[in-house]
């Protein structure tokens, strides 16, 4: 039986309200399948939560308070290996997982998915990370690609 994932998320209001506020939510979907990525922290004080549902990535995005704002599916395989997730400057989500990478807005609708990549580096390029520099550009990285070596690539949204 696979292990339910739970996040634990501290907030300290600086304002007036000296109280922490915490809270625990399960955020293990059903037909859940690999593991949940990094949850990273967003622009407006929610979190981003990559992961893996009925074989596809998955992500979920949840308000300050740990409240589902949205959660979506998406047809880029996915089921093994590591996950992340970053916001990206227009206010959107890029997803990079074994299989490629997804673009999504800020409401999680699929805005682009990409899954080449070399061919030297065998089936899938086990994307672990990815950054958008300031020239707009994407930089995956990954591996363990053709012999172990590691995997960068530059992605745009052409």
């Amino acid at each position: 039986m696979m292990k339910r994932s739970f996040i634990f998320i501290s907030i300290s209001f600086l304002l007036s309200q000296p109280d922490m506020i915490r809270f625990v939510k399960d955020v293990w979907p059903d037909d859940a399948c690999g593991t949940i990525g990094s949850v990273k922290p967003t622009l407006d004080g929610g979190y981003i939560v990559p992961g893996c549902k009925s074989d596809s990535a998955w992500l979920m995005k949840l308000d300050r308070y740990g409240n589902i704002e949205w959660e979506n599916t998406y047809n880029l395989m996915d089921y093994w290996g590591k996950k992340t997730v970053i916001q990206t400057s227009d206010g959107g989500y890029l997803f990079a997982g074994w299989v490629g990478i997804v673009k999504v807005d800020s409401l999680g609708n699929k805005e682009w998915k990409n899954q080449n990549h070399p061919s030297s580096f065998g089936n899938y390029p086990y994307y672990e990370d990815i950054i958008e520099h300031s020239n707009g550009k994407y930089y995956a990285v990954g591996g363990p690609g053709n012999g172990g070596l590691a995997l960068v690539v530059k992605f745009s949204r052409d």
